[in-house]
This record gives C-alpha cells, sequence and structure tokens, in this order.
C-alpha cells in the first residue's frame, strides 16, 4: 500500500510538473548541449511545442529535436551556428559518421531505422549561414506546409522534402542554389507551384515525380537536361516553362501529365526518351525543333488530343523500330506542319506519311516576323511576356507556333505582363505591328 501510495504521489508530481513547464522555450545551446539547455530553462522535451535556438548545434542536437520532442511543431534557427560532428550519435543511427559543419544533417528529421518523422513539424526557420540541406532531412515530414530557402544554401541533397504530403510553398533563393538532388520533392501531393531560379545548374531524377497538386513550373534557363520523371504523375500540370538550353529530355519525364494542353519542346533538344510525353491526352498539339534527332520509343504514347503536329526539320527522322513513339496521336485525322519545300519528303517516308494532311509550315512567316513599332517594347522575363511603352486601348494579341490567339485584350496601362502557357515561339501583335518573341 505504502509502496502504491508513493507511486501515486510521484506520477501526480511528475504530471505537474508536465503541466507547469512551457510548450515555448527559447534557449542558447552549446554543441550537443540542447537537452540540457532545454532542461536547464525550466522546459519539458516531451511537451514543447515551440523551440528558438541561438548558439551552436551540431547533429546530436538534431537527434534531440527528432526522436525526443514529439510535439515540436515550430523551430527557429535563425540564430543557430551549426557544428561539425563525427561519432555515433549523430542523426544517421549507424556507426561513426563525420558530419559537416554547417549544413542541416542527413536525416535530421527523418529516422531511418525506426521509418518515423517529426510529424509534428510545422514550420522552420533556417540559419542564414547553411550551405546545403543533407539528404532525407525532412522526408516524411507531412506537417510542413511552407520552406524558405535562405541564400546561403547551394545545394539541397536527394530526398531532402519527399513525402511531405503539406508542403504547399517553396520559396528559392533568388541566387546562390545550384543543385537540387534526386527525388528531392517526389510524393509532395499538395504543392502547387515551382519558380525556380536560375542559378540552378543541376536538377536530379524524379524531383517532382508525384507532386498531383503541381499546376505550373518555371524551370531554371541554366539546366541542360532534362532528366527522367522528372514530372511524372503530375496531373493537374497545366503549363511549364523548360529552358532553352536544354539539349535532352529523359524517359517519362512528363509521363502521365494529363492536363498539358500542348507539348513545345525547345530549340536545342536533340533527344527525347521513350515514354517522355507517354499520357499527355489533353495535349492538342505538338511541336518539335530542327534540333531533334531521336524521338525515343513510345515518346507520345496516349496522346490521343492531337490534332497539330509540328517538326521544324527539313530531313524527316527515320522512326523504324520506334514508331510506336507515334502509335497513340491520331494521324489519319491531324495535321501534319513541316519546314517548306519539305512536304513530299514527308508524305513518302514511312510513319510520317500517314498523317491525314501535311502541309508547308506556316510559321515560317512567323520566323520571319521582326518588330516595326518602335515606341512598344517587348521582352520575356520568368515565363512572362513584358509589354511597355504602350498607349490606352492599343489592342494586344499573341499567337502561338499554330497561328492560333492564346491572348488578345486592350491595354490598360503603359506596361503589361502576359503569362505565357509553355515555352515556345510566339508573335505579339500590338496595333498593326508585331514582333517575334522566344519564351
Amino acid at each position: 500500500m505504502k509502496k502504491t501510495f508513493l507511486l501515486i504521489i510521484s506520477l501526480c508530481m511528475t504530471l505537474w510538473a508536465y503541466a507547469g513547464a512551457p510548450t515555448t522555450i527559447s534557449v542558447v545551446s552549446t554543441a550537443g548541449g540542447l537537452s540540457s539547455a532545454i532542461t536547464t530553462a525550466g522546459g519539458n522535451l516531451s511537451t514543447l511545442t515551440s523551440l528558438t535556438v541561438t548558439g551552436t548545434i551540431d547533429a546530436r542536437d538534431f537527434v534531440t529535436m527528432r526522436d525526443n520532442m514529439p510535439l515540436l511543431a515550430v523551430i527557429n534557427l535563425s540564430g543557430v551556428s551549426i557544428a561539425g560532428y563525427t561519432g555515433t550519435a549523430g542523426t544517421e543511427n549507424t556507426s561513426s559518421i563525420a558530419y559537416v559543419g554547417n549544413t542541416i544533417p542527413q536525416f535530421a528529421f527523418y529516422n531511418q531505422t525506426s521509418g518515423t518523422s517529426l510529424i509534428s513539424l510545422t514550420s522552420i526557420t533556417f540559419p542564414s549561414t547553411i550551405s546545403s540541406i543533407g539528404t532525407f532531412a525532412f522526408a516524411y515530414c507531412g506537417g510542413l506546409t511552407s520552406i524558405t530557402i535562405p541564400s546561403s544554401v547551394t545545394t539541397i541533397g536527394a530526398r531532402a522534402f519527399m513525402y511531405c504530403a503539406g508542403l504547399t510553398t517553396i520559396t528559392f533563393p533568388a541566387t546562390g542554389l545550384t543543385t537540387i538532388g534526386d527525388y528531392v520533392f517526389n510524393g509532395c501531393s499538395a504543392l502547387t507551384a515551382v519558380n525556380m531560379p536560375n542559378s540552378v545548374s543541376s536538377l536530379g531524377t524524379a524531383v517532382f515525380t508525384n507532386c498531383s497538386s503541381l499546376t505550373t513550373a518555371t524551370l531554371s534557363n541554366a539546366i541542360t537536361t532534362i532528366n527522367a520523371n522528372l514530372f511524372m504523375g503530375c496531373t493537374k500540370l497545366t503549363s511549364v516553362h523548360l529552358p532553352t538550353a536544354a539539349t535532352s529530355i529523359g524517359t517519362y519525364a512528363f509521363s502521365g501529365c494529363s492536363k498539358l494542353a500542348s507539348i513545345t519542346i525547345p530549340g536545342n533538344v536533340t533527344t527525347l526518351g521513350s515514354y517522355s510525353f507517354n499520357g499527355c491526352s489533353s495535349a492538342t498539339s505538338i511541336y518539335l525543333p530542327a534540333s531533334i534527332t531521336t524521338i525515343g520509343n513510345a515518346s507520345f504514347a496516349g496522346c490521343t488530343s492531337v490534332t497539330s503536329f509540328t517538326i521544324n526539320k527539313t530531313t524527316p527522322i527515320v522512326l523504324g523500330g520506334t514508331s510506336i513513339a507515334l502509335a497513340d496521336v491520331a494521324r489519319p485525322s491531324c495535321t501534319l506542319h513541316v519546314p517548306a519545300g519539305t512536304t513530299s519528303a514527308y508524305s513518302t517516308t514511312i510513319f510520317w506519311q500517314d498523317f491525314g494532311t501535311i502541309v508547308a509550315d506556316a510559321t515560317t512567316n512567323i520566323a520571319n516576323t521582326t518588330k516595326s513599332n518602335v515606341n512598344v517594347n517587348v521582352r520575356v522575363q520568368y515565363g512572362q511576356a513584358i509589354i511597355s511603352g504602350l498607349s490606352s486601348g492599343e489592342t494586344i494579341s499573341i499567337y502561338n507556333m499554330q497561328g492560333i490567339a492564346i491572348y488578345s485584350q486592350q491595354a490598360n496601362a503603359e506596361t503589361v505582363s502576359i503569362y505565357l502557357p509553355i515555352h515556345g515561339l510566339y508573335v505579339v501583335k500590338v496595333g498593326t505591328q508585331s514582333v517575334k518573341i522566344l519564351n
């Protein structure tokens, strides 16, 4: 009885201590000393929901936050310095590892041994001094809703934000970031838009796979390779701005992007990988540049709505064994646009000859269009046509490669910005004047 009584008293005192502990706390830490700093300040690891840290931490302190603070929702590390650490007590839960300083360590908030993450986490403010975010750092942290990457970060490691299912917004720095690894945002099913800075020159495989709410994406103009599976399964993607420097598009890169209205391949691309646009069932037009040399197996499988197919290449590509590339394009009812003087070549080449109508490309006139209104300036920036020098009431029209008007309105300001739905060549007409632009 006495032991039972003492146990009850002890339990009550523990509950009282928990109830009296703050849920929000600010502490100054030393490397490896975060847990002690919190308890010394009167905090309880089990009940804290908001934590601000200054001083120095290392990989051991991320283990404290990840594994010992189950209610932690808001973390402010803006005043923290992250030190290097070598040992067995870091976030990888394995043999001795050397953790690099000024880095959010690998597996910072995802425990690879238990397969659990800090699901309570909703917000994190990064130190302004970090240079990279490690692999799997925030994987499966489904409570995160937005992230802002500091300008000091140059690299985001593979799978860093994989399956952060609540993540709706990513704010990239304007400069500094150069590398985004494989699968970084794979499965971020609430993400709606991506606007990537032009500093990014390396973009991994399957970075945005299964981002099923993504509607628009602008990629860095410095990227030369669109890697495999990049946007696979992005079923709501309606427009994407591809870099003009791109030379290849990988296998399954846009597979399952069933809302894309048109497909325009940038002018330096030579290779389309197998199944690269498989299942783009809403696309009504496809444009291939003169640079294209290889159309992979089933590149356009499932593209059942295409009515206009443009290939700006004077010598027809011999499809041979890759004929399935065009298998689902309804060629007998589709118009094939080819360069002037090449209709005969295409009409006698296997598979190309199956198009119901083959015509000389009407975009020859577009290619020769020049600006003749000295008062109007037209430029392209971040996927928008920016038109300045306008007079109120002037009619602005924008046409795509097929001569279809995608925009027509009267100017209500001296400068207007008009979103261009996809990469490609357009003609902007202001009144009776016109100018060719490349998005």
